[in-house]
């Protein structure tokens, strides 16, 4: 087996994949040069967690964290159980950046992963905001958490074990599209409307966001007149026009795979540039394999 890099097991300790029905996070420390290796085992393994513990306030979850009060089992059983302010609150009482990178402990990333559960394009840019330099655990965290509501455990996996050319990994470059498809797929519980409205945030994190929302979305809207005219309408509404573009390109493809006479047909009745109405038209004529090539003379 391919000795695992110094600089992986650095960032292994930080944070742990979630996996199954529970959480799964680090329980050791980070890994250091003397021993070599670093220790990862599930709240399961490690015994049942306690329900009937009583709840502690996010103060008191910091502060006995660091007094050393509490093992990682038990912050995750208070942190799984927190509101979107309650982490907030703890990440105040936490301090600094600087403070975080020096705690010994996985605390700051539970909390940015908890947070996003609840909000991952919010605790992603506050993540962004706090370490603007560096790939941080906690960011590494928010991206697991944001990978994970699609249960997405074999794209992970295949995240976190790609090489970069700096020789560490980073989730957000090491696998083409593959984070693009699975914050896509975390908008498949809202309409068209809605997750379009995400886009542009998503873009941030990665810019194949708002082609991927489209081309998935479009398999569906191009069946009928109506789903079409729903699906181009909640594009428009973006107002720098990219996103319309986009999705009427992945909606005529959709359609021309299915019936390209159609296609061309529903695109001479669009309201669009010369430019546009011919770039769309290739596209079409690519779709149809030019089995049928008689169908794009003009009458």
């Amino acid at each position: 087996m391919q000795e695992i890099s110094l600089i992986r097991l650095m960032w292994v300790s930080a944070m742990s994949l979630a996996a199954g029905a529970g959480y799964w996070w680090g329980a050791g420390q980070q890994a250091t040069r003397a021993d070599g290796k670093e220790r990862v085992m599930s709240a399961r393994a490690r015994g049942e967690v306690d329900v009937n513990a009583p709840r502690r306030s996010p103060v008191d979850v910091v502060r006995e964290t660091i007094k050393g009060s509490l093992d990682d089992r038990e912050q995750w059983r208070q942190i799984r159980g927190f509101s979107e302010d309650e982490v907030k609150a703890a990440i105040k009482e936490l301090g600094s950046p600087s403070r975080m990178m020096s705690l010994r402990h996985s605390l700051p990333a539970m909390l940015f992963y908890r947070w996003a559960e609840i909000d991952p394009v919010a605790a992603n840019e506050a993540a962004k905001k706090m370490f603007p330099k560096r790939f941080s655990g906690e960011r590494k965290a928010v991206i697991t958490a944001w990978i994970k509501q699609d249960g997405g455990a074999a794209a992970w996996y295949a995240v976190n074990h790609g090489e970069t050319t700096s020789g560490g990994w980073d989730c957000s470059l090491s696998v083409e599209t593959e984070v693009a498809d699975m914050l896509v797929a975390s908008l498949s519980n809202l309409d068209d409307a809605s997750a379009f409205k995400q886009a542009p945030r998503l873009d941030e994190e990665d810019s194949m966001i708002a082609v991927k929302l489209c081309e998935v979305r479009a398999r569906k809207a191009f069946m009928t007149a109506e789903s079409r005219a729903a699906f181009l309408a909640a594009a428009a509404k973006d107002p720098n026009g990219l996103l319309l573009k986009s999705a009427r390109e992945s909606l005529f493809r959709e359609w021309a795979k299915v019936d390209a006479k159609a296609a061309l047909a529903g695109l001479m009745e669009q309201s669009i540039s010369e430019e546009e109405r011919k770039s769309l038209s290739n596209d079409i004529r690519r779709e149809d394999g030019f089995k049928n090539p008689s169908i794009f003379d003009k009458p």
